[in-house]
């Protein structure tokens, strides 16, 4: 019964990744991955192994957190860089007028929190470029 379930699960996620990347792939032409993809053994190990470590981390007690939602880059996140977008121009001033804030354009990889909001790893971010809108 439970190998039915998890194989019903990773067809689903499978599902939805192929139609995201598909999506994906329309929408930006200059980054294109081969069709079969999804089907490649080495992508089905990967995904199954995120599958079980997903339910493990959400099912620990209290659940683990990922943190991926910040406006602005803070003391739980290690800046990798800028994103070089001309449409990723930072405003002048961050929350409350602080001009020393940096504006997260992207993340590059979550933050990891355990159930009580410590941090066990750095979220990875691209910052806006500092500009004028």
């Amino acid at each position: 019964m439970c190998n039915t379930v998890h194989l019903i699960i990773f067809q689903d996620v499978k599902h939805v990744a192929g139609r995201k990347l598909t999506t994906w792939q329309t929408e930006d032409r200059f980054f294109q991955l081969p069709p079969y993809t999804l089907n490649d053994s080495t992508v089905v190990k990967y995904m199954k192994a995120c599958m079980q470590l997903t339910w493990r981390m959400v099912t620990q007690i209290p659940p683990l957190q990922m943190e991926y939602k910040s406006l602005f880059l803070q003391k739980n996140q290690t800046k990798i860089g800028y994103h070089n977008s001309p449409d990723m121009l930072t405003k002048e001033t961050g929350p409350s007028g602080q001009d020393q804030v940096e504006e997260i354009a992207c993340y590059l990889w979550p933050g990891l929190l355990d159930g009580g909001g410590r941090l066990i790893r750095a979220g990875e971010v691209l910052c806006k470029i500092k500009g004028k809108l």
